[in-house]
C-alpha cells in the first residue's frame, strides 16, 4: 500500500491523474484551478506551497483548465 499523499500541492492533469490523487490524499483537500499561460498563477504558485505545508493536513489539486475543461466548468 502505498504512503498518503499530505500536505502537499499535486498538479493534476487528466481525469484519471485526478482520481488516483483523490484516493491518495489524507485530510483536507483544495482545489486549485489554474491555466498554463497564466502569469497570475506561476507567481502564486509558491504562496500555495507554503500554504499548503503550514497546514499540514491540506493537500492542494492544481488542475489546468484547458486540460480538464468539463471539471472547471
Amino acid at each position: 500500500m502505498s504512503e498518503k499523499i499530505v500536505g502537499k500541492v499535486v498538479v493534476v492533469k487528466n481525469e484519471t491523474e485526478l482520481k488516483a490523487a483523490l484516493a491518495e490524499v489524507k485530510g483536507a483537500i483544495a482545489l486549485e484551478f489554474i491555466q498554463k499561460d497564466c502569469e497570475f498563477c506561476d507567481e502564486e504558485k509558491p504562496e500555495i506551497d507554503k500554504l499548503a505545508q503550514k497546514c499540514g493536513d491540506l493537500t492542494v489539486l492544481w488542475v489546468d483548465v484547458d486540460d480538464m475543461p468539463k471539471l472547471a466548468d
